[in-house]
């Protein structure tokens, strides 16, 4: 370490301190003989002809903002208390891995409305007439003028929960990075449906539908081409081809994998965060330690090893 940034680190800490000892300390309010106000934190400062020094009470109050705002609503279902829990920690688990691990900095609160239907032709109902958008064929879905998720229960609820958890994924990239691409957006919302937390860190596990649906396919597309797809065409392909929403998961899950795969990821999101509309093709060179050679050769040796079980995320 240089003579100088020693300095500095030594001077940023005496500042540092003194800043503590001043919020913490009393402050006082005194006129002097010509009737200026002071304020300081001593009370000697003050001089003979002075008039007495008064301490001041400072005021203060804990802020109530936080980056969420869950609510669930439930219509003709039943759900205990020990459900409700539970999805409200799987929102907070999203929003922890995209806080902690993606590093997104949460300067508004993002609303979530949970609408949780007990039957299918509620749910299709409902967003038809809210939107009408025709849901057929969806678990659930982010509606962002509403700020509102509507999904429905499913036989198995435990799937109910992670549609939930999908759909809190959106809402965040659509509030924080809304030029994200439809893979890189709907990758991250796949995997969200895997993850669980602990006061430590977070586990995404593998979505099991995917990797066997993506496994067995013999319609798979190259990396390159995939990186290269504009959104709506994405879209389109996806709404044809379920390959497209499996391959994407499957990335995301490959990249969340290792370091280097993180803190792409974290780029991409960042620089669509800040505006960019560059196609990822474009972005691997310039984020990706190893460039697009580099991201093609872990992805394929990736594939033939089966991937991982579960990522662990120490946060």
């Amino acid at each position: 370490m240089s003579k100088g940034l020693l300095t500095l680190l030594k001077t940023l800490m005496i500042l540092i301190s003194g800043l503590a000892g001043f919020a913490h300390g009393e402050i006082y309010r005194w006129v002097d003989e010509n009737g200026k106000v002071h304020f300081g934190d001593k009370r000697n400062v003050v001089t003979s002809s002075a008039q007495d020094a008064e301490q001041v009470q400072v005021r203060t109050t804990v802020s109530q903002w936080q980056p969420f705002d869950i609510s669930v609503k439930a219509v003709n279902v039943e759900l205990s208390e020990e459900e409700l829990k539970g999805i409200r920690q799987g929102v907070i688990d999203v929003y922890r891995f995209f806080d902690k691990v993606m590093h997104f900095d949460f300067h508004k609160t993002v609303p979530v409305k949970v609408h949780l239907f007990g039957s299918e032709a509620e749910y299709l109902r409902e967003v038809d007439r809210i939107s009408g958008y025709n849901a057929r064929n969806t678990l659930g879905v982010y509606l962002p003028d509403q700020h509102s998720i509507y999904a429905f229960l499913q036989d198995e609820r435990h799937k109910t929960f992670a549609t939930i958890r999908h759909e809190v994924s959106h809402a965040i990239t659509h509030t924080l990075s809304d030029y994200a691409p439809a893979w890189l957006n709907e990758g991250l919302a796949e995997q969200m449906e895997t993850i669980t937390g602990s006061d430590s860190g977070l586990v995404i596990g593998r979505h099991a539908d995917n990797h066997r649906y993506f496994s067995e396919s013999s319609q798979k597309i190259t990396l390159d081409q995939f990186l290269e797809m504009q959104s709506r065409d994405w879209r389109h392909q996806n709404k044809r081809n379920y390959i497209y929403q499996c391959m994407a998961g499957e990335l995301v899950y490959f990249l969340l994998s290792s370091a280097n795969g993180r803190a792409f990821l974290t780029r991409l999101l960042h620089e669509y965060k800040r505006g960019s509309q560059v196609l990822s093709r474009y972005l691997v060179n310039k984020h990706y330690i190893g460039s697009n050679t580099g991201l093609q050769v872990g992805w394929n040796a990736w594939l033939r090893q089966g991937g991982l079980g579960q990522i662990t995320l120490d946060i």
